[in-house]
C-alpha cells in the first residue's frame, strides 16, 4: 500500500486525493491493442467545435511557448500514429501539465476517439495518472489464461 496512503487512512482521513503529491501512483496504460475495438476508434462525443477546444488547450498549455502549435497542427498531432519530435514535444507539453476533465473534453468536446486518445497519451511520455485510470476502464479485459 501507498505509504502516504496508508498514513493518512490511519489518521482517519475518508479519503485521499490521487493528485496529493505525498500520494505516488504508478499507473500504466494497458496495452495499445486492447483499445483496438470498433467503438473506441469512433469519436466519443464531438458535441462542439474540435478546433475550438484545441485553442483553448493551446492557450492554456502553451502560454509563454516560443512557438506554440495552431489547433490544427495539435489535432494532426493527437491523431498521428507516428509523431515527429516536435509533434510529441507538443503533446508532452500538453499531457504533462493537464488536469483529468480536459482529457476527457479532449475524447467529448473534441471529437477525439478514445483509442487515438490512449495512443497519444502513450506518444506523449507524460503519465498523467487520472486520465490513464480513466482510458483503461475502456479497455478490453486481458485474455484469461487457461489452466489445466
Amino acid at each position: 500500500m501507498l505509504a502516504a496512503y496508508g498514513k493518512a487512512l490511519r489518521r482517519g482521513a475518508e479519503s485521499v486525493k490521487l493528485d496529493d503529491p505525498r500520494v505516488r501512483v504508478h499507473v500504466e496504460l494497458v496495452p495499445q491493442h486492447r483499445f483496438d475495438r470498433e467503438e473506441l476508434r469512433r469519436p466519443f462525443g464531438s458535441n462542439g467545435d474540435g478546433l475550438g477546444y484545441l485553442k483553448s488547450l493551446i492557450g492554456r498549455h502553451f502560454a509563454g511557448h516560443g512557438s506554440p502549435p495552431t489547433p490544427a497542427e495539435l489535432d494532426r498531432a493527437l491523431r498521428t500514429p507516428r509523431p515527429d519530435r516536435r509533434q510529441r514535444g507538443h503533446l508532452y507539453n500538453l499531457f504533462g501539465s493537464t488536469r483529468f476533465l480536459e482529457v476527457r473534453d479532449l475524447a467529448h468536446l473534441g471529437g477525439l476517439p478514445l483509442y487515438e486518445l490512449a495512443r497519444a497519451i502513450r506518444n506523449s511520455g507524460a503519465r498523467p495518472t487520472t486520465a490513464i485510470r480513466w482510458l483503461n476502464q475502456f479497455a478490453s479485459p486481458p485474455p484469461r489464461r487457461r489452466t489445466g
